[in-house]
């Protein structure tokens, strides 16, 4: 079997480019508007993630600190990965 596909990125946030129908995470996004209220302000992909980690901490205590060493470890092993 074989399987192909592709991916089409746009220059800039992700964006919704279909008005003629529903959008796949429309009932992600209504509980997302929820939870965490609506901010149409913020691009799309950093509110998913940026309340995805608010979850997160809410349900596990993970600490803004914790996140802050990930962030660090993952920057310092990437400055030294030319591929990255």
């Amino acid at each position: 079997m074989l399987a192909l596909g592709f991916d089409k990125m746009f220059k800039g946030p992700l964006a919704f480019f279909w008005n003629d129908r529903s959008l796949p995470m429309e009932k992600f996004l209504s509980r997302d508007k929820e939870l965490w209220g609506d901010n149409d302000k913020v691009p799309f992909a950093i509110r998913l993630f940026a309340n995805a980690g608010k979850e997160y901490m809410q349900k596990y205590g993970t600490t803004l600190e914790q996140f802050a060493k990930i962030a660090e470890k993952n920057h310092r092993h990437s400055a030294n990965n030319p591929y990255s």
